[in-house]
């Protein structure tokens, strides 16, 4: 059993094995108490008033307390984020890094609009927004009973968390904007007439 776990956990490839074993250990440091919430989540005021900028990259680690929310998430990584990353990005890591950070700054600019303190769930739902998108006529079981195309998946995620939340799930709006963007210069504009095939969003030469 540890033989097979172990080879499931190196078997992830590169740049989602790290983000996953970030969320599970800082998860992990916040559940026995040795680093607080407060020293985690987003906020603007601490980061440039008292220099706090590990904020910066924890809020992005960060999905709550162990919970059937946090398995829910860690499900995410390791299914859309693995596949996104082994099929669409298979071969780039560079590429997929740079979708990471692109996502991220993007996730930051909106959050002081948003009000949004913990970045990790739109995080991760952009990433599921590009696969969804990248797997066009891939037909999907939702909770293994209801059967739709993959691109309709963010939209179902997010009326069924405004329905069990009461409350509009801002992180999958923005994850859905923000994926979108990204979607449509990569992958739609280059692709017009007239383009020439131009990549504005195209991973540096140094990454």
């Amino acid at each position: 059993m540890p033989n097979q776990l172990e080879q499931w956990f190196f078997d992830i490839p590169l740049v989602t094995r790290f983000y996953l074993t970030g969320a599970m250990a800082l998860t992990f440091l916040v559940q026995i108490g040795w680093i607080n919430y407060f020293d985690i989540y987003l906020n603007y005021d601490a980061i440039f008033k008292k220099h706090q900028y590990w904020k910066f990259i924890a809020s992005f680690f960060y999905f709550g307390t162990f919970s059937f929310d946090w398995i829910w998430n860690m499900y995410f990584i390791t299914k859309y984020s693995r596949m996104l990353e082994e099929e669409s990005f298979s071969g780039r890591v560079g590429d997929f890094a740079w979708f990471m950070v692109l996502s991220a700054i993007s996730i930051m600019i909106s959050a002081p609009i948003l009000e949004l303190e913990v970045l990790a769930p739109a995080f991760t739902h952009t990433m599921t927004y590009i696969w969804s998108r990248r797997n066009p006529h891939l037909r999907i079981l939702f909770l293994g009973a209801i059967p739709l195309t993959a691109p309709y998946l963010p939209y179902i995620f997010l009326l069924l968390n405004w329905l069990i939340s009461a409350e509009f799930p801002k992180s999958h709006f923005i994850a859905i904007v923000i994926g979108h963007i990204y979607y449509f210069f990569e992958d739609v504009w280059p692709q017009q007439p007239g383009t020439n095939g131009v990549r504005y969003l195209k991973t540096p030469r140094w990454l």
